[in-house]
């Protein structure tokens, strides 16, 4: 019956999102682009269920204490919902700090994903409550309660394997043990846990700008388009998929002139004496329509004639070839000029194009950069063969063209977010903690795990098809930092929390140990459905949405058990013994209530109550 209320819970608010979402769409308030709704889904279903389960939890801590529904809820919900609030805001805010990207659908997604998000926080705290309060120690069925719940683990049932490991307290007893270790050696588990991660940290910046922009692998390889092009590919250049068209405009030059077409020449002769060098297989043009390479093989077709017909009537065949050859050359011509040169406007006859089809693949990992120096010696050579007295501009479209504006755009986008998402979590975790160096080290040590995760997905999909591996889809850097960065301090939060509340029963370094111990099971259990919803991800057929379902599922667990219960208190449990010295006691910030009840992060004592 538990598992029914988190359930019932985000089902309900990620319909209402989704409706709400759709209704705006619908009067042009938001502009959603195809395909939302699984982002929308995956995060709201992941971070919704922790939200409740983070609830119920805490709800059957206090109905251990009080035997009672309604005081048990009305206290959860006083003693989790700041914690619930201030988790729950970094997710939003991480993830709303995608609307200042330039790239539509990073803007987009920050919209709906946030949206989705606070619908799910306002039912986890209204809904979820008046169901716990409905049901009561019903909703524990079929579990049975004991006299004190708290001696035996809570609600257990009467038989059965799962039953004995709650009443044996496995689990907690698991923690209780990390806890003691940590405790015992804080800076040797700290850096043995570092030393492990830090290879993978190296791989993913020694690997960062190793994406792939390609549409095509991004489909499955027995994909009908994929296969088609791979077959065009076998029989012609693998840049007749996408030609990289340059326009080139000169104020000074008409290009339907024959001034102009000889100046076309000459750089078309210059471009593709050097093809090689600039990984051309053919320049078309206003002087060569159909290709530069294929000009021999042109003029020797054109020039074929029929033997046969010459015997028969030579004087007849001559005259009627040179009169249809003319036609169809004026006629070409024309269609050539029109086609090739600019017709209307400001730059009628001054903008001509050349099609430039590389010998190489226009989506492959070198095409950026080898289309950047393809278009600096166009517009070299150009500007010395064009000398009229003004500069030549150059426009470029086609495939590699616009994957170059994609990579600059989201380039951009990239380091603008994670800026703000840094900041803007950062801001937040001073405003719950009240403390400066803490919040630092969160940031960091969540940063680290983002490095690291993003190493492993390099890895693995490298390991999966050495040959074959293109890079990591673009989209998976930007979404996996927003999604993980914040979610992994969703759980962080969770814990400070936690340990600031116990830390006011006893002293820092045992409040540490005391708080990982309690929240580790339901920490870790929501860490596993997380991961589990985003490894939802990987049952589509697009490798992007692969490759992100394992990043977000592998960082979440990553997080889950090794940053936040040993890279988070061991620092923590060093921090408060004072091993960082000078640093901590010039920099740290700690907040004191009215009744001067706040613990002291240095010497790991109550302060006294006159101080």
């Amino acid at each position: 019956m538990l598992a029914i209320i988190p359930l019932m819970t985000v089902g309900v608010a990620t319909e209402f999102s989704l409706a709400l979402l759709a209704t705006l769409a619908k009067y042009d308030i938001l502009t959603l682009f195809n395909g939302i709704e699984v982002y929308v889904k995956v995060l709201s279903y992941g971070a919704g269920v922790d939200y409740c389960l983070f609830l119920i939890a805490r709800f059957k801590e206090e109905l251990d204490e009080t035997q009672q529904t309604a005081p048990a809820v009305s206290s959860a919900i006083a003693k989790a919902g700041e914690a619930l609030v201030a988790s729950a805001g970094t997710v939003i805010c991480g993830i709303f700090m995608m609307v200042f990207a330039d790239f539509g659908k990073f803007q987009q997604a920050g919209v709906a994903i946030t949206i989705g998000l606070v619908v799910v926080l306002a039912a986890s705290l209204t809904f979820t409550p008046s169901m716990l309060r409905m049901f009561g120690q019903k909703a524990f069925w079929p579990h049975i309660a004991s006299s004190r719940m708290g001696d035996a683990a809570g609600w257990v049932s009467a038989t059965g394997l799962f039953a004995n490991i709650l009443r044996k307290n496995v689990f907690e007893s698991f923690w209780q043990k990390v806890s003691d270790i940590i405790q015992a050696r804080p800076g040797r588990v700290l850096a043995l846990s570092i030393a492990l991660m830090a290879p993978f940290s190296v791989i993913a910046i020694a690997c960062f700008d190793n994406l792939s922009y390609g549409l095509l692998t991004e489909l499955p390889k027995d994909n009908a388009s994929v296969v088609g092009a791979r077959a065009i590919q076998n029989h012609y250049p693998a840049g007749i998929a996408g030609p990289a068209t340059l326009l080139l405009h000169h104020p000074g030059m008409d290009f339907r002139s024959p001034e102009g077409q000889e100046a076309v020449e000459k750089l078309v002769t210059s471009l593709y004496d050097r093809r090689d060098e600039l990984r051309l297989a053919d320049i078309r043009s206003v002087v060569h329509p159909f290709g530069i390479a294929s000009g021999e093989q042109s003029a020797e077709a054109a020039e074929a004639v029929s033997p046969a017909s010459e015997e028969k009537s030579p004087f007849l065949s001559n005259l009627i070839n040179k009169s249809r050859n003319a036609v169809e050359g004026a006629v070409t011509r024309q269609k050539v000029k029109d086609f090739y040169v600019g017709q209307s406007g400001s730059w009628e006859k001054t903008l001509t194009r050349l099609d430039l089809v590389s010998v190489d693949d226009p989506f492959s990992r070198n095409s950026i950069q080898q289309f950047v120096e393809l278009r600096e010696t166009v517009l070299t050579q150009a500007g010395k063969l064009f000398d009229q007295g003004a500069a030549v501009t150059i426009h470029a479209i086609g495939p590699t063209a616009s994957i170059r504006d994609l990579k600059t755009v989201t380039d951009r986008d990239q380091r603008v977010v994670d800026a703000l998402v840094l900041f803007g979590i950062f801001l937040i975790l001073v405003a719950v903690l009240r403390q400066f160096i803490v919040p630092v080290y969160l940031i960091v040590s969540v940063f680290f795990s983002y490095l690291v995760t993003l190493g492993v997905t390099f890895a693995v999909f490298w390991a999966m098809d050495p040959s074959g591996f293109a890079g990591l889809d673009w989209k998976v850097p930007t979404f996996l930092f927003t999604i993980l960065i914040a979610v992994g301090e969703d759980y962080n939060i969770f814990l400070m929390t936690r340990i600031k509340e116990e830390q006011q029963r006893s002293d820092a370094i045992s409040g540490v140990g005391i708080a990982l111990t309690k929240t580790g099971s339901i920490i870790s259990s929501c860490g596993i459905i997380m991961a589990g919803t985003f490894s939802s991800l990987m049952a589509g057929t697009l490798v992007g949405m692969h490759q992100l379902g394992f990043a977000l599922a592998f960082g979440v667990l990553l997080d889950t058990f090794v940053v936040r219960p040993i890279l988070v208190p061991a620092f923590l449990v060093l921090f408060y013994q004072g091993r960082f010295g000078f640093v901590e006691r010039c920099l740290q910030v700690t907040a004191r209530t009215e009744q001067h009840d706040d613990v002291s992060c240095f010497d790991g004592q109550k302060p006294h109550p006159e101080a």
